[in-house]
């Protein structure tokens, strides 16, 4: 047996067995929270730096530094397990520290940051390292960050035998919830189900103009919220979709831009967004169904968006849809419908007071049994052990995510900076909530930036809802805002991983792609003061106030898409464009003036659009003719003032009739 293929026959045994681990425990009950805690980091570390062995590693395999790194994990990370019970019930801070328990814990710190680093990239691993350094130096930083600074015994004391730091809230979540998810996003995937959501939306949107960016929006809005990451949503799909949009006319940057997009906005899509709302749930200590009813709203508002400004974009463009015989035939795929059936059983589940542990455990079951009716989607013996190896190896890059995270949360605690922060949000804003709102997203962006979706919300929540809480804004509100900004800093530059990974599917430039996705998520950039000054879009509050909430933005949602792609009902001027994007602020506050105001001004440029768009009828181009730009708009206030100079132009003057 070769040095690559052991090592892949070991990958594989780790891999099934933390995946069994998991499944096993969500089925019959959790161990001790700590125990739980170090077993799930012990495979995640060791499967690390099985699969992403170092740059000076002979091929095949892991060197010998990978080797000394697992030895290293499981000496660690086995240290807590056995200790488990007396570490739970010391004191932190207080309690004397052994030898080993600060030999231990200083590898734990260093191994979590060597292993963000190889599955997530260089700025995981700053990160950590800068706060860490922060709990340490306070004494001798400015006035604005200043703290009484503590010993690298005690930040060793705090982060890793307590449970407000590698062992603190994203662990737990990491350890129960989202490894589960990622054992059922990868059963959905190899069972058929996700083939069959892409066929269906392939079914709806597909022989429409711009048909396959359609479908990138409609399969990511469905299939993407359980993927469990946007870059892997981004990569499942978009190895379909990207090159059907670039094959239509897309424009490459386009392309990548609008799977992107979508793939990110599956993580703010219910029932799983990612994950995200089963810490959201912990942290607010509420039902998780509450978070998920509660994200409905906003997320249709914003595939709405997206799905619009690239229907706009194909009309400009002239561009059609999927050729007939490449769509999937409706007759011959409803009839795998049932392959729908572990989507439907898992939120039918969880509405109905399951725990998440029964309801993941009993979909995964559906999922394996609705795949035996097919022959094409059947899991046998193999593919089932291939499906819980790949789940471990994704779960394993978020743990560590996860565990690095919770260093940088660990020094907010210790130090202090959350509140500090809050303080100093209250202060520069005057109390103004618009000024407060515009400095905790750009905190939250600036945060966010290069993270993981889950692991990004767990950071700006520590810092960001706190101030936005003081500022008046609901607890819920408060949470949606920062988790919405956490998620667009995937496509915000200069590190915006989907737009980067849809860049190097559809061949095209980074910078140019992450661009065009920023303006594609313009509604996201203002969601989040949509859910602070209209919280009734979050299904807080009356009936009445929902639905005249909702409305009112769901028609500033078309006026922003209509004012950034420059098209309504035909092409957009600039004022136009201009009184769109007003009218879509005037519709995020809820009030009757700022609604009567955006909505005259939304009115004013449809009324104009549906003039421009009946006289154009009236104007047809000589055959092969393309009018230069401008021209259809020069020809219409010629023909307006009932001059003859419009005949100047080639085209000419045909009325219906």
């Amino acid at each position: 047996m070769s040095k690559e293929d052991l090592t892949q026959y070991i990958v594989g045994i780790i891999g099934l067995s933390m995946s069994l681990f998991h499944l096993i425990t969500g089925a019959i009950g959790t161990l001790d929270i700590l125990l739980q805690r170090s077993l799930h980091l012990l495979f995640a570390l060791v499967l690390v730096f099985l699969t992403r062995p170092s740059s000076k590693g002979s091929k095949g395999g892991p060197s010998i530094t990978d080797a000394l790194l697992i030895l290293a994990s499981i000496a660690s990370c086995g240290y807590v397990a056995i200790n488990y019970w007396s570490i739970t019930t010391r004191y932190v801070l207080s309690t004397p520290l052994s030898f080993w328990d600060g030999l231990f814990g200083l590898l734990l710190i260093l191994l979590v940051i060597e292993a963000a680093r190889r599955a997530l990239g260089p700025i995981l691993a700053t990160i950590p390292a800068i706060f860490l350094i922060y709990a340490w130096a306070g004494p001798w930083l400015p006035d604005i960050l200043w703290h009484r600074g503590f010993t690298p015994l005690q930040i060793i004391d705090f982060m890793t035998l307590s449970f407000s730091g590698i062992w603190g809230l994203p662990m737990a979540v990491s350890s129960t919830y989202i490894v589960l998810f990622i054992i059922l996003g990868t059963f959905l995937e190899k069972s058929g189900t996700g083939q069959f959501i892409i066929d269906i939306c392939n079914i709806i949107v597909g022989r429409s103009r711009g048909g396959p960016a359609k479908l990138a929006v409609l399969s990511s809005a469905t299939f993407g919220s359980i993927s469990g990451s946007a870059v892997a949503n981004v990569y499942g799909t978009g190895t379909f979709t990207i090159p059907m949009m670039k094959r239509i006319g897309y424009k490459p940057a386009f392309a990548g831009a609008v799977e992107a997009v979508a793939s990110t906005g599956g993580q703010i899509m219910p029932p799983v967004m990612g994950a995200a709302a089963f810490i959201m749930a912990e942290i607010m200590g509420i039902p998780y169904i509450e978070v998920a009813k509660a994200a409905l709203l906003p997320a249709v508002l914003y595939f709405l968006s997206v799905g619009l400004m690239v229907h706009f974009e194909a009309v400009k463009r002239g561009l059609k849809g999927i050729p007939k015989e490449e769509v999937p035939k409706f007759k011959e795929t409803i009839g795998y419908a049932y392959q729908i059936a572990p989507l439907i059983f898992l939120i039918a589940l969880l509405v109905s007071g399951y725990s998440i542990f029964r309801a993941v455990f009993y979909s995964i079951l559906v999922a394996l049994f609705v795949s035996t009716f097919r022959k094409r989607s059947r899991m046998g013996p193999r593919a089932i052990l291939s499906a819980l190896i790949i789940a471990a190896e994704r779960a394993a890059s978020i743990a560590v995510a996860c565990a690095a995270s919770g260093l940088i949360i660990g020094a907010l605690l210790l130090t202090g900076m959350g509140f500090n922060f809050t303080t100093l949000v209250v202060q520069f804003s005057g109390q103004q909530a618009i000024i407060g709102l515009l400095l905790v997203m750009m905190a939250c962006i600036i945060l966010g930036t290069g993270l993981p979706t889950t692991v990004a919300y767990i950071i700006v929540a520590a810092i960001g809802v706190p101030a936005l809480m003081d500022l008046g804004v609901p607890p819920m509100a408060a949470h949606m805002f920062a988790f919405y900004y956490a998620v667009i800093s995937m496509v915000t530059p200069p590190d915006a991983l989907s737009a980067y990974a849809g860049a190097e599917i559809a061949g095209a430039d980074f910078l140019e792609t992450a661009m065009i996705a920023m303006k594609l998520s313009a509604v996201a950039f203002l969601a989040p003061f949509m859910f602070a000054y209209s919280p009734q879009l979050l299904l807080i509050g009356p009936i009445n106030e929902i639905v005249i909430a909702f409305t009112t933005a769901l028609i500033g949602t078309v006026s922003l898409a209509a004012g950034v792609e420059g098209w309504l009902l035909t092409r957009t001027n600039v004022v136009e464009r201009i009184l769109l994007v007003a009218a879509s602020l005037g519709l995020i506050h809820y009030g009757l003036y700022t609604d009567l105001i955006g909505m005259g001004l939304f009115a004013a440029v449809l009324i104009t659009q549906m003039v421009k768009s009946k006289l154009s009828t009236y104007i047809v181009p000589a055959e092969g003719e393309v009018l230069p730009s401008g021209a259809l708009e020069r020809i219409l206030r010629m023909a307006l003032r009932g001059t003859s100079k419009a005949q100047g132009y080639s085209g000419r003057m045909e009325k219906e009739g």
